[in-house]
């Protein structure tokens, strides 16, 4: 069983344990918003509805609950960023899940610090 540690209320320490891997999802990713943590460049947000012809990598990571609750709040769980909780299937008994946004957003370019942070994310699973 993973180790996890109480995350401080302070701010967000994630535990990435060992129990990472990849995902192929069949969903549209697209870019939109303006992220003042990303200097007012889009980000990125799944279509929720299945594309049978486009997909999206991802990767997963084995977090606790209240770990992902957290990480939702500051990504921000308004219905104009990551409001809609989506469940993408099990995997060794564990419930995958992520958010988006329930619609499609207005498009916006993002950074490539951005783009460079989501490549290096995917990077080791792929």
């Amino acid at each position: 069983m993973p180790n996890f540690r109480k995350a401080s209320p302070s701010r967000l320490r994630l535990v990435i344990t060992r129990r990472t891997g990849q995902l192929l999802l069949m969903k549209v990713l697209h870019f939109a918003n303006s992220s003042g943590s990303w200097g007012g460049s889009g980000v990125a947000f799944i279509d929720p509805q299945r594309d049978p012809y486009e997909s999206t990598r991802g990767r997963m990571y084995l977090i606790a609950k209240d770990q992902f609750e957290q990480v939702h709040r500051q990504e921000g769980a308004g219905r104009n960023w990551y409001g809609e909780l989506l469940e993408l299937g099990e995997s060794d008994g564990f419930k995958i899940r992520t958010f988006t946004n329930v619609g499609i957003r207005p498009a916006n370019v993002p950074s490539e610090q951005y783009l460079r942070a989501m490549a290096d994310g995917i990077k080791v699973p792929f």
